[in-house]
């Protein structure tokens, strides 16, 4: 098996914030995720998905790219304050790859605070 380890950090929303390449055939068992975002106000949100595509596309219906895909948001946080909030978690998956595909980390975030955010993809 395989860890390809996708990081990036961003305060405004970002295409193909980070991205590898698989460097041989086999299946894409799992990814860990480990998300934080710094949302200052109520109702900021943040959502990063990892795709086959360098764009965002977690809101658009029957997207074809997206194998996975996380989101948060503040509620009830005070506009003077912050409020960090985070993910860690593994998602299973069954997806094939090829050699010299490429997997891209895509983030929206509403808001003004930041988001951090690394996915562990496992290929067997």
């Amino acid at each position: 098996m395989r860890n390809y380890l996708l990081y990036a950090a961003f305060v405004a929303s970002a295409d193909a914030a980070a991205q590898i390449q698989i460097i041989r055939n086999g299946t894409i068992v799992g990814v860990q995720w480990a998300c934080k975002g710094d949302l200052d106000a109520n109702s900021e949100q943040f959502t990063v998905e990892l795709s086959t595509t360098p764009v965002f596309q977690s809101q658009t219906n029957d997207s074809q790219g997206v194998l996975s895909a996380v989101a948060q948001e503040a509620v009830g946080a005070e506009a003077a304050g912050f409020l960090v909030t985070g993910v860690n978690f593994f998602v299973p998956l069954k997806i094939p790859v090829q050699a010299g595909q490429l997997l891209y980390l895509n983030g929206l975030l509403a808001g003004t605070g930041g988001v951090s955010a690394t996915a562990i993809v496992q290929v067997l």
